[in-house]
């Protein structure tokens, strides 16, 4: 097995069939689990372009002759382009799974009846957000087809306001398209910003087009409200498709558990105090181990809401949004309650959420505000030098940027 892209070997194995067996099954799972990860591209620009992980697999035949012993070499069978990506899909949806479900297809003309390729995500397709939420989509385009996303704005009334066509500018190995769906992205694209039609806009839709303005995918609409008073977080996971879906939770409360090693000072100096009248104590600390749990409880959520809620508990990556920045977080959750209206005495259901974080998010916060620090994806020394220099570790060899406190 050899990566398409740069032709490196993946693995190679040696396999003795069982003799007059038909069939020869090798499980390939562990061996691509590495390579599939999907990764959130964190980007202010409303497309970014990525690669679908490929391989190639070549099945060589040797044959051992009974009477010499001598081994000789047989068929030779190769696949080329075989697909894959990170999913975990209970076995009822794969058993339903159309491998272009979420492949861009070409437009076939005002008969065709083939559903458009679906993003990778379980949202409904008319969603509610707040004005600071993040939202992402993202879908596959092995054959290229998608070459502009139209977004479309309106007003309160639904009236449509204005149309605009970002390209879709990609390399030749690039096959997978993500989206920045997010108001802030949107509003902010150099072709919508300045208009007037940005400052009055309630609601937007985003769908792809080919080569000839033909709408090519399906489409999303996004209703923005005001974020509320509630000291809202934006809870940014990983969905079972492999794409990244969000929620918002409110009133996060921070709780600090801390663990301290101490030595023991010497008997001598007990009840001993400094020429300044500081008494000293028996024990020195000399490790500490900080950890910053948190409680947050997310809005009213409607059935459907309630029942994807399961998604954030049971996500191998999930963050919360600070500022620009995302903070990756352990779910500390062990159980959750799926409440129906029908079963809850058509109460809405909430999403009580614990999690972990590796620091403080609120001293992160504080910092980010204190000097104004905007997001950069290649850091720059210059840029955080010029700032409070106690407040960062600068490493131009990782590419990265570490915060003290």
């Amino acid at each position: 097995m050899v990566k398409i892209q740069s032709n490196d070997i993946i693995a190679k194995k040696k396999v003795f069939p069982k003799p007059l067996s038909n069939v020869l099954s090798i499980d390939v799972s562990n061996v691509l689990k590495n390579l599939a990860e999907s990764v959130l591209s964190n980007s202010n620009e409303v497309v970014t372009l990525t690669n679908l992980p490929a391989y190639n697999v070549t099945i060589q035949e040797f044959i051992l002759e009974p009477i010499t012993g001598d081994i000789t070499a047989g068929d030779t069978t190769s696949e080329y382009s075989n697909y894959f990506f990170e999913s975990e899909e209970n076995v009822i949806d794969f058993f339903g799974y159309d491998s272009n479900k979420y492949n861009i297809q070409p437009y076939r003309g005002p008969e065709d009846t083939t559903p458009k390729a679906k993003y990778l995500t379980n949202q409904q397709q008319v969603k509610t957000i707040t004005t600071q939420q993040k939202e992402f989509l993202k879908i596959f385009d092995l054959n290229r087809h998608g070459q502009k996303l139209k977004v479309s704005l309106y007003d309160a009334d639904n009236d449509l306001l204005l149309d605009v066509s970002i390209p879709i500018t990609r390399q030749a190995s690039e096959n997978v398209i993500n989206l920045n769906v997010s108001p802030l992205a949107i509003l902010n694209h150099p072709l919508i910003k300045d208009t007037d039609e940005a400052n009055i806009t309630h609601t937007y839709k985003v769908v792809i087009l080919d080569y000839s303005d033909f709408e090519i995918s399906e489409s999303r609409i996004y209703t923005m409200q005001e974020s509320c008073q509630l000291r809202e977080r934006n809870i940014v996971y990983k969905n079972v498709l492999g794409g990244w879906d969000s929620i918002i939770i409110n009133n996060s409360i921070e709780t600090l558990t801390t663990a301290k090693t101490y030595i023991n000072r010497p008997i001598s100096r007990n009840n001993t105090y400094s020429q300044d009248g500081k008494f000293f104590g028996n024990k020195d600390v000399i490790n500490t181990n900080n950890t910053y749990s948190y409680s947050a409880s997310s809005g009213y959520l409607d059935d459907y809401e309630s029942n994807l809620a399961k998604e954030v508990i049971t996500s191998n990556k999930v963050y919360v949004g600070v500022e620009d920045f995302l903070v990756e977080i352990s779910v500390d959750n062990k159980t959750y309650k799926v409440l129906q209206q029908h079963v809850n005495g058509f109460k809405r259901n909430r999403l009580d959420l614990q999690y972990t974080a590796p620091f403080s998010i609120q001293k992160l916060e504080t910092v980010i505000n204190a000097n104004d620090i905007d997001l950069n994806n290649n850091p720059d020394s210059a840029l955080y030098l010029a700032v409070n220099s106690g407040d960062f570790v600068i490493d131009n060899w990782l590419n990265s940027v570490t915060l003290k406190y």
